[in-house]
């Protein structure tokens, strides 16, 4: 009976060993599943960020350009109060020049009123004289 007993244990024996092959197999395959589903989902990960990354640089590249804008437009509204300053101070030289030449010209009117008062003065001087001679 030892014989058929041991027999029917080496049986047992080789069918378990299978068996244990089989669930290794098994395990490894169910493993390999597990590594491939946590590698799609790292891999969907990686792609979202990605995606985040591209929408975080779109949106720094139109903060750029926007301020880009703004300082070009500083720029030239700087240069526009430089020129108008320019024009003011040129304005301001013009007028001082316009008064100069508004008091020269108000010197010689009033001279030129004095020698005609000085010329009317004596056309009545001479008027009155020669009327007091005829009579």
């Amino acid at each position: 009976m030892k014989r058929v007993t041991s027999g029917i244990c080496a049986e047992r024996v080789k069918r378990d060993d299978r068996l244990a092959d089989k669930a290794s197999v098994v395990l490894c395959l169910l493993s390999g599943a597990k590594l491939t589903r946590e590698v799609e989902e790292r891999e969907a990960l990686i792609l979202e960020l990605q995606d985040v990354i591209t929408e975080l640089h779109q949106e720094m590249s139109l903060k750029e350009q926007h301020e880009l804008q703004q300082l070009q437009q500083l720029l030239q509204l700087e240069a526009k109060v430089k020129e108008l300053q320019e024009q003011v101070q040129g304005s301001e030289g013009t007028k001082a020049q316009l008064r100069l030449e508004l008091a020269e010209r108000a010197e010689s009117n009033s001279a030129m009123l004095n020698v005609v008062s000085t010329l009317k003065s004596k056309r009545l001087f001479m008027s009155v004289c020669s009327h007091l001679s005829h009579s």
